[in-house]
């Protein structure tokens, strides 16, 4: 029927609201005593849709229970069965079901029905990766069900469903510590949503990337163009945004790494416009205390250590005590204040769970600043 046809265009488009509205015309005209597989899996189909896109799911329950209810039926009859168990499976996974969800997707995989979605297999082999990966965490096992997904996906289908399969594919990688595979893959996904102008799947290939690289080393060109390749990509949050704070921690680094300290500055601070509650506070100083200290200001590097000793909360303290004196024993010494020098150097000393080699230079210098005191 072309207006059945008219409605699940609606419902791919995400337009829900017309499709419902052309559901409910089409079941009024519909003779209730004679099945329709078709109209029923078009109801399901909103239903579950409809459920899907409600802000507050739970809500909205009586939308996925009808759903199943629907699919259920679909699968006792002669039409559509593979869609059907996929649905379920979808539907499955959103109760938390995912053994039952797994269940459902291998027989979608087996059974015949619906032919007009030449995607479903790789629909499947995907859904069935993503359970392996997150609820059942076996990364090999869902590396393969997502290559399988790719591998079977039509070359003439929208190819901006491959972007997300290849992100998956690129985080499992990466724990297998295969990086420059995981890098390839988030370049297939870049290069694929750039492609077909997926505007924000070119954003989440960039972030992707961005991670990868900042587990590796002598990477800081790269990390600089990709986060500002993101940063480009995506509005500026005007508020709070952990990801952004994160990207100008990441960017912070990569700039002080080439010295271009001055940058690195600005992106550090950044970071306390994005994230005001920042776990790591004390961190951040010492990070901006060292690019001032490099920079000669040293009023400034005083001014970060203690902000980070009277903000910092204990745990993180323990850590980077011992580096937070140290740094402001160099800036004293540097400005010539030595008694003040000796005094951080030594609280460096108190406060140290550094190697022998750190405690040795923080002696060194220690020593230093004595003779300038006493000759």
């Amino acid at each position: 029927m072309q207006s059945i046809q008219r409605a699940r265009s609606r419902l791919r488009s995400h337009q829900l609201d017309d499709a419902w509205v052309e559901l409910q015309a089409l079941k009024a005209a519909h003779h209730e005593a004679s099945f329709n597989a078709e109209l029923v899996e078009l109801e399901a189909d909103c239903h579950l849709a409809r459920f899907e896109a409600s802000s507050v799911g739970f809500a909205d329950r009586r939308e996925l229970e009808r759903a199943v209810e629907l699919y259920q039926l679909l699968v006792t009859s002669t039409a559509n069965i593979n869609w059907a168990h996929y649905q379920l499976g979808r539907a499955r996974m959103l109760s938390m079901d995912y053994l039952s969800a797994v269940q459902e997707f291998q027989q979608a995989l087996v059974l015949t029905g619906r032919n007009d979605i030449p995607e479903m297999t790789a629909y499947c082999y995907e859904r069935l990766g993503y359970i392996e990966y997150y609820e059942n965490r076996n990364p090999s096992s869902a590396l393969s069900y997502l290559q399988r997904a790719l591998d079977t996906y039509p070359a003439d289908s929208d190819q901006l469903w491959q972007v997300s399969v290849y992100l998956l594919c690129g985080r499992i990688l990466s724990e297998f510590y295969d990086l420059a595979s995981a890098l390839a893959a988030t370049q297939i996904a870049f290069d694929v949503a750039s492609r077909n102008n997926g505007k924000s799947l070119v954003a989440e290939a960039l972030l992707a990337t961005t991670e990868l690289l900042a587990t590796t080393s002598n990477n800081d060109h790269k990390i600089i163009t990709t986060i500002t390749r993101y940063m480009q990509f995506k509005s500026r949050p005007p508020g709070a945004n952990l990801t952004w704070g994160r990207l100008n921690e990441l960017l912070g680094d990569a700039y002080a790494n080439l010295q271009q300290f001055d940058n690195a500055i600005d992106a550090y601070q950044s970071i306390h416009h994005f994230n005001p509650d920042h776990v790591s506070e004390g961190n951040i100083q010492l990070k901006l205390a060292r690019c001032y200290y490099q920079l000669r200001q040293f009023s400034q590097v005083e001014k970060c250590v203690l902000k980070a000793l009277r903000e910092t909360s204990q745990d993180e303290l323990v850590q980077i005590e011992s580096h937070l004196y140290e740094i402001l024993g160099n800036a004293y010494f540097s400005m010539g204040g030595y008694h003040k020098a000796a005094q951080a150097y030594e609280h460096a000393l108190q406060n140290s769970i550094s190697d022998q080699g750190s405690k040795t230079d923080i002696y060194n210098y220690l020593d230093f600043a004595r003779m300038q005191i006493y000759g």
